[in-house]
């Protein structure tokens, strides 16, 4: 295919006349092209290279980037419910104030996205690395970010209710305020990771590690964190009202400085 520039592009669009099909770009090279506001619905984006492209608030609503290159991209705004950026790499992206329910990131890599803001319910992230990403902000309501890598990660004020983040590796992250009410977080990693204020209702945290988090006003109101391990952790006002702390590993003072109402104890008594 010839070099394509973005009238061309808007061309090939033109000519898809059904609203279930989309333009056939795989493996293209539409680096560094202006695509802003463009249709991409339903498009075949596999491997494409859209590095340094930008593609703020263009409509990518079941489109496949699939393993493509989006590396310092702009797609701040768009929609893309059901995309599909499975493998993608995608460094350093900008995803603000996006539209992405249901999107599919499984196994892409994401390192030090930008994510403010940006709605990602239902979405899905298994496996994605997404170290130093930005997420704040972020919606990810009953997303899936099992065994996904956010080392360093500011989560501050996402909402991350019913999440699905079983055996993800938290190190060093900030979740300040961050909302993980209901979630099931069993053998996940917060070592080292500040916590303040952030809120654990009713999670499932067993196995967790959490060894030198920062717990100050942190809220574990009827948590189960069987066998996890709080080891120099700092706590202030650390809230475990009817959490089960069967087996946990605690600091020796915990109990002085939480809210501890009907706690399960890790000697496995009720208190």
């Amino acid at each position: 295919m010839a070099e394509l520039t973005r009238k061309k592009v808007i061309q090939l669009i033109a000519a898809i006349s059904s609203p279930n099909f989309g333009v056939k770009l795989s493996g293209v090279d539409l680096s560094g092209l202006d695509l802003t506001y463009l249709n991409f619905e339903h498009a075949d984006l596999r491997s494409a290279n859209l590095q340094g492209a930008l593609l703020q608030k263009a409509q990518l609503g079941h489109a496949n980037f699939q393993y493509a290159r989006l590396i310092d991209a702009d797609l701040s705004g768009c929609v893309g419910e059901a995309a599909n950026f499975e493998g993608a790499r995608l460094f350093r992206v900008n995803f603000n104030d996006a539209e992405l329910k249901e999107a599919n990131f499984k196994e892409a890599e994401m390192q030090e996205a930008k994510l403010q803001k940006t709605v990602l319910e239902h979405a899905r992230f298994n496996l994605a690395n997404l170290e130093s990403a930005d997420l704040r902000g972020a919606k990810l309501h009953r997303a899936r970010l099992g065994q996904a890598r956010l080392v360093a990660a500011d989560l501050g004020g996402a909402d991350l209710r019913e999440v699905e983040l079983n055996e993800a590796d938290l190190q060093w992250a900030t979740a300040v305020r961050t909302d993980f009410s209901m979630s099931y977080i069993q053998r996940a990693s917060f070592i080292d990771a500040t916590l303040a204020m952030a809120k654990f209702h009713d999670c499932n945290l067993n196995d967790c590690l959490m060894m030198r988090a920062d717990l100050t006003e942190a809220e574990f109101n009827r948590a189960l964190l069987k066998n996890a391990n709080l080891s120099k952790v700092t706590l202030g006002r650390t809230n475990f009202s009817g959490a089960n702390l069967r087996e946990a590993m605690l600091p020796p003072d915990w109990q002085l400085k939480s809210i501890v109402g009907e706690t399960i104890e890790p000697g496995g008594l009720k208190i």
